[in-house]
């Protein structure tokens, strides 16, 4: 079908929200109660169910994975935050085979380990021009790992897909191309996989080099509320990281047991306060040979959910360049997330300045 109508891309959304199945007479209450129009629902309801977008689920309808990259097209048009990146005119299009970025997959039961770093610490590990993106008072360094599903060029099937999976540590950063403007977006410390085939394809971005893409055996594994993560570095020291997290709904209220209050000890008041460091953060930032590099994402909205934090261990931030300048503060959990990355772009930066 075409692009989606605002009222398709709701329902969708709600179900995205949801995460379950609903009934389309839970759908219709739950959006009429909201203010929409119900013939308009009935209709959005009709024109998905018949385009295939949405999947039968007992007595509901769930959005399947079609419907999740729809949505995730039409939140790329008229959705972005407003430091989105890929309409920057000085933005040129790099030489590398464009099928090594263009493409798309799903996150499956992905977290986000959130470390508050001292900003002094955290630059002297950023190469030029980045500076740490500085919120609360703090610079912020997130492990992410997640189940990534069926990832191929855009335009094939899944059938054509490979899954696997990724830990990155990526650091909110910034920097100004000119005096009184400032990008900003995520800067990669580290990133390991268990695919031979993605470990390639990550190292021969020449362009986009940040550091070697590592190899490692990984797991990521829920029972019930409980979620298990495991990395075991095996081509680059300093990445052996265990977990197990609490990503139940139960909880919150400040204890950080599957809720939207941050756990005791935190110095964050709600997940807004970490929108513009880590959550809201759609451009991956390199720098190379007086290039700055960008890599767009689009996706849908991570659905996040502060998650408790029952056992953890990372080398990382245990041995390696920033032991004893961070903490964690907080976890957050995200079952599901459809991703389409941009084409690779970048922008010399000789005359770019540092923000201040």
């Amino acid at each position: 079908m075409s692009a989606l109508t605002p009222m398709q891309a709701t329902v969708i959304g709600l179900l995205v929200h949801e995460q379950q199945s609903l009934a389309a007479g839970a759908i219709l209450d739950r959006l009429c109660a909201a203010g929409a129009v119900r013939a308009k629902v009935e209709l959005a309801l009709k024109e998905l169910i018949g385009a295939g977008l949405l999947e039968r689920d007992g007595e509901g309808w769930n959005a399947g994975s079609a419907a999740h990259l729809a949505f995730v097209q039409w939140h790329a048009q008229v959705g972005r935050a407003e430091d989105d990146l890929l309409d920057r005119p000085e933005l040129e299009h790099c030489p590398s085979v464009p099928w090594l970025t263009a493409v798309q997959t799903e996150w499956i039961e992905a977290i986000s380990l959130n470390y508050r770093v001292e900003p002094e610490a955290l630059q002297q590990v950023l190469p030029a021009p980045f500076k740490p993106e500085v919120a609360g008072g703090w610079a912020w360094v997130q492990i992410l790992m997640s189940s990534l599903r069926d990832m191929r060029p855009q335009g094939l099937g899944a059938l054509f897909g490979v899954s696997f999976y990724q830990v990155s540590y990526r650091a909110a950063v910034c920097f100004a191309p000119r005096p009184g403007e400032v990008w900003r977006g995520g800067f990669f410390l580290r990133s390991e996989t268990n695919n031979a085939l993605m470990r390639s394809i990550g190292n021969r971005l020449a362009e986009f080099k940040f550091h070697a893409f590592g190899k490692a055996h990984m797991l990521l594994a829920r029972e019930g509320d409980k979620l298990v993560a495991s990395v075991e570095s095996r081509t680059q020291p300093g990445g052996d990281l265990v977990a197990i997290l609490d990503v139940g709904d139960g909880g919150g209220g400040g204890d950080g047991g599957g809720g939207t209050a941050p756990p005791a000890g935190s110095v964050l008041k709600s997940l807004d306060d970490l929108r513009y460091p880590l959550i809201d953060c759609y451009d991956a930032l390199a720098a190379h040979e007086g290039y700055v590099y960008v890599l767009s994402i689009d996706r849908t909205p991570w659905q996040a959910r502060f998650c408790r934090v029952n056992e953890l261990f990372s080398d990382y931030f245990a041995s390696g360049p920033l032991a004893g300048a961070a903490t964690l503060d907080s976890a957050f959990h995200i079952p599901r997330s459809a991703y389409k990355w941009q084409t690779l772009r970048r922008l010399r930066y000789e005359a770019a300045t540092t923000p201040a």
